[in-house]
């Protein structure tokens, strides 16, 4: 797959390539999971460590301990395969 950068306008979705396209949809997917299972076990989702100052600040470190192994691969699988 080509892709020199993580590159996306969150206004404009369908400005990036096909591999930040996936990328961005598989976070969102993997935001909303960890954000379901923060909430279920009666954590604050804006309680962040790494990131501050948002809503979901813990949602996005919980998060980023999974993209490496989940996200990052499925998104360049589906741009690979011309899926996006």
């Amino acid at each position: 797959v080509n892709w020199s950068n993580r590159e996306y306008n969150p206004d404009d979705f369908t400005s990036s390539d096909p591999v930040n396209q996936a990328l961005s949809a598989a976070h969102a997917c993997l935001y909303g999971v960890v954000h379901a299972v923060i909430v279920a076990v009666g954590t604050s989702p804006g309680l962040g460590f790494v990131h501050t100052g948002h809503d979901r600040s813990f949602v996005y470190d919980i998060a980023d301990l999974y993209k490496a192994e989940y996200t990052i691969p499925v998104a360049f699988d589906v741009a690979a395969s011309g899926s996006t």
